[in-house]
């Protein structure tokens, strides 16, 4: 009786170091990725990046104030060459997804913006990453801004 509990044990054991030993190739990207990729430094070329807002819905406006408030999907698109890789070598993985906070990022304002709140704050939302080094970052947020409204 304790010899099959022990051989149990043992099999239990060595299930859980050959889990834990197991890297898929998800886990070998992502690796790689942040092993190669300093989110810190920018790409060292000139960095075109595509931004683009998708008007949702007209949340308020506010005439006096001259300010109107948005509900916007914003999509932001560049290439970052230290975070491309060959899908050769990674079992044909052409996309990935990574913490925003693990890449580096531009920083880009809307130049009349008073205020900005970004939806989904406090709820995961990664950045897709091809093999090319493409990076797409697209989230919903709320805008405030100034702009001239006439009343007649």
């Amino acid at each position: 009786m304790q010899i099959r509990i022990l051989v149990y044990v043992l099999i239990i054991l060595a299930k859980i170091n050959y889990l834990k030993a197991y890297q898929g190739p998800y886990t070998l990207l992502t690796d790689y990725l942040l092993s190669s990729h300093d989110r810190n430094t920018p790409p060292e070329d000139k960095i075109n990046v595509d931004y683009d807002i998708e008007l949702v819905k007209i949340l308020e406006v506010e005439e006096l104030k001259q300010r109107i408030s948005v509900f916007v999907y914003i999509v932001e698109q560049w290439t970052d060459l230290t975070l491309s890789w060959d899908s050769n070598n990674f079992s044909q993985i052409d996309r990935t997804w990574l913490p925003i906070d693990s890449i580096w990022i531009p920083d880009i304002l809307v130049y009349n913006m008073l205020d900005h709140v970004n939806v989904l704050k406090d709820i995961r939302n990664p950045v897709e990453i091809y093999a090319d080094g493409r990076v797409v970052h697209s989230y919903p947020a709320v805008y405030e801004v100034t702009c001239e409204i006439i009343i007649s």
